[in-house]
């Protein structure tokens, strides 16, 4: 996930076969970051880092090595290739309000 080779290789091969030149910068598109995977499988690995490291240490120094990894290339998907699939412009924003309020009360 970290190294993206699979993506960049398929891209690679898109923009062989694309004929024109928007389809080659269609190819290498990340597409929208997905929130659930990226944090499930880091909560894995923090768990998986966290039950070690009392074992062999070294596998704390790997995780923390994953993790700033991880923050360095993660910051960079967001900020600079994030495509935002919607936006609801604040919509939404009563609605969570109002049941946050009502969880609060209850």
């Amino acid at each position: 996930k970290l190294a993206a080779f699979a993506p960049l290789v398929i891209g690679w091969l898109k923009a062989k076969i694309a004929s024109t030149e928007k389809d080659k910068d269609e190819a290498y598109e990340p597409g929208p970051v997905d929130y659930r995977v990226d944090w499930a499988m880091d909560l894995l690995i923090w768990t998986i880092c966290i039950s070690y490291a009392a074992i062999q240490p070294m596998v704390l120094l790997m995780g923390v090595i994953y993790f700033a990894h991880n923050y360095v290339v993660v910051a960079y998907r967001i900020v600079y290739m994030n495509k935002v699939e919607y936006e609801t412009s604040g919509k939404f924003l009563a609605t969570v309000y109002q049941r946050i309020c009502a969880g609060v009360i209850l």
